[in-house]
């Protein structure tokens, strides 16, 4: 047994570890930083060895935990089966995603650890996503050098779309934003000193929101915080403040918008002649044909499955499945959908055990919100981010961090009874 002043120092440097994780997560590029996703592994491993070895914390995962674990051990048989595991991209995703979760659950064993947690993930997203994202469109190129033959070297994205620090697609950018919106707004009715920093950023995010021009994501979010107000109608006066500050953000948002859309003031001039080309060609890229395509390549992961083998039936094409799709699609592109993406990847057990997975959280969060309105805003934010994963293959750190939050919440608020299910 440790003494206390030595496991307040080594506990310490865990904490330091998952600064630096979600810096490199957000804010840092693999261009200019190689070692990126060595330490992205290596640092929550680390994590795990100083809560688990170290201070001896007790390991106590829920049902979502196994399942999420024994997920990525299917994405690793499954780049053995399709012989892309000396890549090490599967071996790098088994240690890295369950570990961080982990790691989390293990550090954030008291309420205000927990928040102290979502303060670190919140401004370094809001770093790496609205403050890096507006810099780069105000110069008009990107903070780090694009990764070799770049498909975003003309930089229509950057000209006509908020890009993140370490995102091009302004999906996944939409999906970041979304995060860290939600993030901010719990924030904001969980704390009392600096509430007007993090209502700004919070304004700011959701402005950024709109200027990555996402449509699922922007409807999504809209969608989601009407379903709050009704949630929270008959409530305390505390969730009725809350959703007063959402519609004054959404408000404001929609007056900046507007304003620079239709203003004829110089500083507005310059901005619509320099983007009128890109702009154009960001509407054909934009328009019906791109969902088209989407819908052909969830046929055809359909397709490739039933006419798979039967180890890929259930284990799928590995990370290399956009060839596979463009035998049946002519695209060589991804799913543009998580639970398609899960079956070409991981194959018909991927995609069980994350609809478990799913259901199982969103149950969760309506337990929390049944028990305690506060998190309310939570389930809105989490209902969003799956609304926007119908669009786009990413099982990210984002939705990631929701599967948490909630075994978390549930673990704090009611005395550990998520792990009893």
């Amino acid at each position: 047994m440790i003494g206390r002043k030595k496991s307040f120092k080594v506990e310490y440097i865990a904490w330091i570890a998952l600064f630096i994780y979600f810096l490199l997560m957000f804010c840092v590029s693999s261009t200019v930083f190689f070692l990126r996703p060595y330490l992205l592994t290596a640092l929550p491993l680390l994590i795990l060895v100083i809560e688990i070895v170290i201070l001896n914390r007790e390991i106590l995962v829920s049902r979502s935990m196994v399942l999420f674990i024994f997920l990525y051990l299917i994405s690793l048989i499954s780049s053995i089966i399709n012989r892309t595991f000396l890549e090490l991209t599967a071996l790098q995703n088994f240690l890295q995603y369950p570990a961080i979760c982990l790691g989390i659950i293990l550090m954030c064993n008291t309420k205000e650890k927990l928040i102290k947690f979502l303060k670190i993930i919140f401004w370094l997203g809001f770093l790496g996503g609205p403050i890096i994202g507006l810099y780069q469109m105000a110069i008009g190129d990107y903070l780090y050098p694009l990764p070799k033959d770049s498909i975003y070297q003309m930089n229509i994205f950057i000209s006509t779309i908020i890009c993140t620090a370490v995102q091009y697609n302004a999906n996944f950018v939409a999906l970041h934003m979304t995060f860290v919106f939600f993030i901010g707004m719990y924030l904001t009715g969980q704390i009392t000193y600096r509430k007007k920093t993090y209502s700004v950023a919070v304004i700011i995010t959701f402005i950024c929101l709109i200027l990555t021009y996402s449509r699922t994501a922007l409807i999504a979010v809209i969608f989601s915080l009407f379903i709050y107000l009704c949630m929270n109608i008959n409530k305390y006066k505390t969730a009725l403040q809350v959703t007063e500050k959402i519609y004054l953000f959404l408000v404001i948002a929609v007056i900046i918008m507007i304003i620079i859309s239709v203003a004829e003031v110089n500083v507005f001039e310059f901005i619509q002649n320099s983007l009128s080309a890109n702009l154009k060609k960001l509407m054909v890229i934009k328009d019906k044909g791109n969902v088209i395509i989407r819908f052909e390549q969830w046929k055809a992961s359909i397709k490739s499955i039933a006419n798979a083998p039967i180890l890929n039936v259930f284990f799928g094409f590995g990370n290399n499945y956009t060839e596979k799709l463009a035998e049946y699609s002519g695209y060589n592109i991804s799913t543009h959908n998580t639970i398609f993406e899960q079956l070409m990847t991981n194959g018909i057990i991927g995609v069980v055990i994350v609809i478990i997975i799913m259901i199982s959280t969103l149950k969760k969060f309506l337990v929390l919100y049944k028990q305690s309105f506060k998190e309310s805003i939570l389930l809105c934010g989490y209902f969003t981010l799956l609304i926007i994963l119908q669009m786009i293959s990413a099982l990210s750190i984002e939705i990631m961090v929701f599967f948490v939050l909630s075994d978390l919440l549930l673990k704090l608020n009611f005395q550990g009874s998520v792990f009893d299910e």
